[in-house]
């Protein structure tokens, strides 16, 4: 009851008016759940450009350039490789089976952040508080260190099926986005996938990305929404020409990217599973869920596969 009622002061608190009329609107109005979501969305990216377009405008002069993306791939898990839970330390160990040879891969965690990045006071003080949640410190992460150093963030859920080409760090910027359904419940339209993002070393994007995020936390002790960091990519890319056309040359159609995950506990099928890792290069899991490695009869599933792998 006392963490429901902060939320309610939060968001009494951080939210104009604007936002707090129109969410109440939204909620008298529409009772369909998927129908009040998608309202839900237009009045949160309102927020949001009535927030934070300045930000925008200041790197409207700015352009993307050709720069090759030098840095490393990132995976984190905050509490160490020995506190890792077994999808995670999977994915880990596979990521550097499949890491180009010279790349590097670095592992962080609260004991080395300091050694690459630098987070404002505030931020990390509401990380103690509670305030932001692990998961939501990891998106700040993410934009502070591709803006500063570049490189490949690879969620610490992502299982790499094949091996990672060097031609992927070859533009200013890289994700991977699967077709375009209407009825995907995320705010970004299917252009990119927050889990896996890469850019050249002082991007236009991220380090815009991450000065927006900053802001954000600096005034706001409320989630507004579970994907902020969507938010603010998309009110990036709608207002730069420049970074639309660079992000939609550099993202790579992935069809199984989301859709292993829902037939990770089927059975396996070697003419399948070749299949979906000709048409994908990443795995999307969670540690979160269970995945069965066979099936009810005794046969091996499609998750018992990658486990046998390793």
């Amino acid at each position: 009851m006392l963490m429901f009622s902060k939320k309610i002061y939060n968001f009494f608190k951080d939210t104009d008016w604007e936002y707090k009329l129109a969410f109440f609107f939204v909620y008298i109005k529409y009772r369909n759940f998927r129908e009040r979501n998608k309202a839900l969305r237009y009045i949160k990216m309102g927020f949001f450009e009535r927030n934070f377009s300045s930000i925008v405008d200041e790197y409207r002069s700015n352009k993307f350039g050709n720069n090759v993306n030098t840095g490393p791939i990132w995976f984190c898990w905050l509490q160490g490789k020995e506190n890792m839970p077994p999808i995670v330390s999977l994915c880990y160990n596979r990521l550097i089976k499949m890491a180009p040879k010279g790349r590097e891969v670095i592992f962080l965690h609260w004991k080395n952040l300091n050694q690459y990045v630098h987070i404002p006071e505030y931020i990390e003080r509401k990380v103690k508080q509670g305030i932001i949640t692990y998961t939501h410190f990891s998106d700040i992460l993410r934009f502070a260190l591709l803006a500063e150093h570049g490189g490949l963030w690879i969620d610490s859920t992502v299982y790499v099926a094949s091996p990672i080409p060097e031609r992927i760090f070859e533009g200013e910027y890289y994700s991977a986005r699967t077709t375009f359904d209407s009825n995907y419940p995320g705010v970004n339209r299917c252009l990119w996938k927050c889990f896996l993002l890469g850019a050249a070393p002082n991007s236009l994007w991220f380090s815009c990305a991450r000065d927006i995020i900053y802001a954000y936390w600096k005034e706001m002790d409320y989630f507004i929404d579970y994907l902020i960091v969507d938010y603010i990519l998309l009110l990036i890319y709608d207002r730069n020409h420049d970074i639309k056309f660079a992000v939609d040359s550099h993202t790579e159609l992935d069809s199984y990217i989301l859709k292993f995950e829902k037939i990770a506990g089927e059975e396996y099928s070697s003419p399948t599973y070749e299949k979906m890792c000709s048409e994908s290069r990443w795995f999307k899991l969670t540690y979160k869920s269970s995945f069965r490695g066979y099936t009810n009869d005794g046969r091996l599933t499609y998750f018992g596969y990658l486990i046998s792998e390793k």
